[in-house]
């Protein structure tokens, strides 16, 4: 189970990782108690918290790919996801932070390796088409400067 902060491209050093750390956070906030999001992702969160606590900051490219990240996260419902915009930047969204299961990340090598290659369409039934899509670019994506 890995916690992914996807920042954008245009901030740099330091900076990536103050926006990183601020979506972490405002996910952690946001499913606090399961009244509005279910247990699922609650529980999720708590493990993450409780067993694993890995982080992985990831350069997700710039501010299109961020909304566009965003717009596929919130149609589904499985994934614990929330999106930092910076007041100090006039609102620009600078970083998404996206909670994978163990099994997710498990996925994610496989698909880095070709390992479903010869198997079509093998993480789009499982996950959906979108939700596959990110996973796919998040274990593509390098780890933010």
């Amino acid at each position: 189970m890995k916690l992914y902060l996807l920042v954008n491209s245009y901030c740099t050093g330091k900076q990536a990782y103050i926006q990183a750390m601020h979506a972490g956070f405002d996910l952690l906030m946001k499913y606090h108690d399961d009244s509005t999001y279910g247990t699922k992702c609650v529980d999720m969160i708590t493990d993450w918290y409780n067993n694993h606590k890995t982080v992985v900051v990831l350069n997700a490219g710039n501010s299109d790919m961020l909304h566009y990240y965003e717009t596929i996260l919130d149609a589904q419902q499985t994934v614990p996801y929330d999106v930092f915009c910076e007041p100090g930047l006039d609102g620009a969204m600078t970083a998404i932070a996206v909670l994978a299961s163990t099994e997710m990340v498990e996925d994610m090598k496989h698909m880095c390796d070709g390992l479903y290659d010869d198997v079509p369409g093998f993480f789009g039934v499982k996950y959906g088409c979108e939700l596959e899509e990110i996973l796919t670019d998040i274990s593509t994506m390098r780890t933010a400067d």
